[in-house]
């Protein structure tokens, strides 16, 4: 099958007509206007500032800035057009000069982490779960007017309070290493990962690179997205150009470095992106599109739609199965939020669905006394190996062929190797088109899993 790719755009990518120092050499072309020759140019996606999204947001009211960006929801569809992601502009507004979420001024820190909420706000309305950080302020002109050490926590408390705010959203963090700031604190992919991996969440932290901020920082764009994803965290790509280290040129991609460009292409082609069985891809100019995307379970309220088929009621019966098995209370808690998230956020409900069935594998496994093994060090593992599971399994219930007809034991490993397959893609293939139907079969192959090894857990 012939790999598909699919892009996405910036308003910013059609310029207002003027650069910073002379007069403008055409009329802006208006917002609305660019998203009608968005999707005829080849793009599925928008990404967005906040404050494009929702003009003059700092004048209304949180339910105000959620019915507009509702509303602009409503228009990309008309244009057959979805958000990819929101970022907020945390650099314009006077009282960031000096940085938003690491300004000396607690107050400023306070109003920069509520803007952050606001953007989670709109990306929720506007049907994606993926924010990007662009920390532009978050540095300093003068190294002794700030405490370094401070600014880091600082940065991590600010990521963590977004991950608090919204179950489902992911923040990828687009490094840079100056400009407008003189010196950032977030200067490359590896200080973004150190930060994502010190999160509370690190599986919803991630990155994003682009080709010019890595080349500003002397660095090998290629390298920096090879090790990203090597971490499993390359989220999303920016992929432009740069003519030495001088002011953020945005050239377009190749415009300067064709042998460049050509590297970047081949790191993302290489890593097994679409992948073997020619799933869709996404990389674009600036960014990767974002067609699956859709709002998360904050706002839900009371509604509790009813499990999935051979789960138990996670709410009413939740007691009962902590006392029967931990391991059954995860897997019935992770094929429940599978579902919510199954129509909208299909990568995220593939990811819950695996988990469901990890969860139940590592009950069993337990209760048959298997142990975990060790890791290439030595050291005992707390975990399961996810590559061995099915094997494990396997291997303990062709022990009993009565229990255990073979041809049941087959359906079990197929399950979990498919589960594991669009796990992987899901986690780690960032740019992968995933649907919901993608999203039903892993629910469909968790629901084999656990009801195969249910009666052993109660």
């Amino acid at each position: 099958m012939a790999t598909e790719y699919r892009f996405s755009f910036g308003p910013w990518n059609v310029h207002e007509g003027a650069d910073p120092f002379g007069p403008k050499v055409r009329k802006s072309v208006p917002f609305n206007d660019k998203l009608g020759f968005y999707r005829k140019l080849g793009f599925v996606g928008v990404q967005l500032h906040d404050d494009d999204a929702v003009p003059d947001m700092e004048s209304l009211s949180p339910a105000q800035i959620t019915a507009q960006a509702a509303d602009l929801k409503r228009r990309l569809a008309d244009h057959g057009l979805v958000a990819e992601f929101v970022a907020p502009r945390l650099w314009e507004d006077a009282q960031w000069v000096d940085g938003g979420f690491t300004a000396n001024d607690p107050a400023c820190r306070a109003s920069a982490i509520e803007r952050l909420k606001r953007t989670i706000d709109i990306a929720d309305a506007l049907g994606t779960d993926f924010v990007v950080l662009w920390l532009a302020r978050e540095g300093s002109y003068v190294r002794e007017s700030k405490n370094a050490r401070a600014a880091y926590e600082q940065v991590l408390d600010a990521i963590n309070a977004g991950l608090a705010y919204h179950p489902a959203i992911r923040i990828a963090i687009e490094p840079k290493p100056n400009e407008p700031m003189d010196l950032a604190y977030v200067p490359t992919i590896g200080h973004a990962m150190a930060l994502a991996y010190r999160s509370a969440d690190p599986s919803r932290v991630g990155g994003l690179i682009e080709t010019a901020h890595a080349l500003l920082a002397g660095l090998d764009p290629s390298d920096e997205m090879a090790f990203a994803l090597s971490c499993g965290k390359l989220w999303s790509v920016h992929l432009n150009d740069q003519n030495g280290l001088k002011y953020d040129q945005d050239k377009i991609f190749g415009g300067a470095n064709l042998r460049a460009a050509f590297n970047q292409v081949r790191v993302l082609v290489a890593r097994g992106v679409p992948g073997a069985g020619g799933q869709g891809a996404e990389p674009g100019p600036r960014g990767r599109g974002a067609a699956h995307r859709g709002a998360g379970l904050r706002g839900a309220g009371d509604a509790h739609p009813e499990p999935p088929d051979g789960a138990v009621n996670w709410r009413s019966s939740g007691r009962r199965a902590w006392m029967a098995s931990p391991w059954l209370a995860v897997a019935d808690e992770n094929q429940h939020v599978g579902r919510l998230l199954r129509s909208r956020y299909p990568r995220n409900s593939i990811c819950r669905s695996y988990y469901a069935a990890y969860a139940a594998c590592s009950g069993w496994l337990e209760r048959h006394s298997i142990p975990k093994g060790e890791t290439r060090d030595g050291t005992p593992r707390d975990n399961y190996a996810h590559e061995r599971l099915a094997a494990l399994l396997r291997n303990l219930m062709m022990w009993n062929e009565e229990r255990w007809p073979r041809d049941r034991v087959d359906d079990i490993e197929d399950a979990l190797k498919r589960l594991r397959d669009a796990r992987t893609a899901a986690d780690y293939s960032p740019v992968a088109v995933l649907t919901p139907q993608d999203a039903e079969d892993a629910a469909r192959d968790a629901r084999i899993v656990l009801v195969a090894l249910r009666a052993e857990l109660e």
